[in-house]
């Protein structure tokens, strides 16, 4: 498993995307409100690196095994960002035909011979031929950009072959503290990431999808094995625990960008103006930065397999 997200160089194609206050943004829907430019490419890769690390794989080792067992497995990655996840796994499982499909295309210029990238809208219809020809379909982070998890889920199970995977993994919108004193030690993270959560809720967005995601796949009836795993997220390396602090290391520079990744969605809202949010933003940066509490947040990790 690959660590060294940040040695692929990305050119971002800045014809196919739009301009908004100094950042670049999917020139296909509104949907997904989030950037498309180098920072956020930086921000993508260290959450990956995070992810991966807080849960010490790219795959469950169930469903990898599995693969790995296949002469020539399908997976399909969606909402792929930047095609770290993609990549790796291709590396990991050489063997593996993997499809990254995203909005925008910022992935690295050079990946393994294995991969295919499409630009592509998952809210649009999928191309014709995929219906019940992945081993593996893989989604993670879809929180900003997805209004219906249910119909969402209902189209990703259609691409599952039978006894083929889905994986979700979904944060928490809203952050908190071991201790949950965030509004005494970390009041302008607690404001702001308040404030974000409201106003994903206000636009229709579910800002805890990974609760509801586990709860649609237990009651859907065509799948025979459910797991979920919940995990708290260290935001900054605050832990003695050397491992939990790598992780919030990892981690660091996705919560210092985050909050301006989620500004032109939060300000959409009207919940807030835009003096207001910078000057919260500023603040939660500082506290993050001083290590002001112990900063978390929960993320679903569920698997699920097709009958």
């Amino acid at each position: 498993m690959s660590a060294q997200v940040e040695s692929r160089p990305v050119e971002v194609m800045t014809q196919n995307l739009k301009e908004h206050d100094g950042r670049l943004y999917n020139d296909v829907q509104d949907d997904y409100a989030l950037p498309a430019d180098q920072e956020e490419i930086d921000r993508l890769n260290s959450q990956h690196r995070a992810l991966t690390m807080l849960y010490d794989s790219l795959i469950p080792e169930p469903i990898k095994a599995s693969l790995v067992e296949q002469t020539n497995p399908r997976i399909l990655d969606v909402g792929c960002g930047t095609g770290i996840w993609s990549i790796e796994v291709a590396e990991e499982i050489p063997t593996a035909s993997v499809i990254g499909v995203d909005l925008v295309s910022i992935h690295p210029k050079s990946y393994p011979s294995n991969v295919l990238f499409q630009k592509l809208d998952i809210l649009e219809s999928f191309p014709e031929g995929w219906e019940g020809s992945f081993d593996l379909v893989h989604a993670r982070y879809l929180i900003a950009g997805i209004r219906d998890f249910s119909l969402l889920l209902s189209r990703l199970t259609k691409l599952l072959k039978p006894n083929g995977h889905l994986i979700i993994m979904e944060p928490q919108a809203l952050w908190n503290t071991v201790n949950d004193d965030i509004h005494k030690t970390c009041p302008s993270t607690a404001q702001i990431s308040k404030i974000v959560y409201d106003a994903m809720l206000k636009l229709g967005i579910d800002p805890i999808p990974g609760k509801r995601v586990s709860e649609h796949l237990k009651a859907n009836v065509q799948y025979d094995q459910v797991e979920t795993i919940t995990k708290d997220l260290p935001l900054s390396p605050w832990s003695s625990d050397p491992r939990m602090k790598e992780i919030g290391q990892a981690h660091l520079p996705v919560t210092l960008t985050l909050p301006g990744a989620f500004r032109r969605l939060t300000l959409s809202s009207g919940l807030i103006d835009e003096e207001a949010y910078d000057k919260l933003v500023r603040g939660s940066q500082e506290e993050v930065r001083k290590a002001e509490g112990q900063l978390i947040f929960p993320v679903w990790l569920i698997w699920a397999r097709k009958k």
